[in-house]
C-alpha cells in the first residue's frame, strides 16, 4: 500500500509497517488483486440465487472481504471464510 501498488484503507488494521521486498510487495499486490476479481466474478455469476460461500484459504493480510462489504459489492447470503495460520 506505501509502495502504491494498490489502494486499502484497511490493511493497517492487518499489517505492520515492516518494510518488504519489491517482489513481496508484488506478490501481495497479485493475491489482492486476483482475490478481488475472482471474488466478484463469482458474485456475479452465482448473483442472489441463495445462500453460497468463498473460503479464501492462506487469506494472511488479505482484506478482500473488507473491501469489497465496504463497496456494497456483497450480497447478504454470501458467508465468507478466511483460513491461515494462527500467526499472520
Amino acid at each position: 500500500v506505501e509502495a502504491g501498488y494498490f489502494e486499502d484503507p484497511f490493511i493497517a488494521e492487518f499489517a505492520s509497517h515492516k518494510r518488504r521486498t519489491p517482489l513481496v510487495n508484488r506478490g501481495y499486490w497479485i493475491r489482492a488483486w486476483t482475490m478481488d476479481r475472482v471474488v466478484r466474478w463469482f458474485v456475479d455469476a452465482v448473483g442472489v440465487q441463495g445462500p453460497s460461500q468463498v473460503l479464501s484459504l492462506g487469506a494472511g493480510f488479505d482484506t478482500t472481504f473488507f473491501r469489497l462489504a465496504a463497496e456494497g459489492a456483497l450480497p447478504a447470503e454470501l458467508c465468507y471464510f478466511e483460513v491461515d495460520f494462527a500467526d499472520t
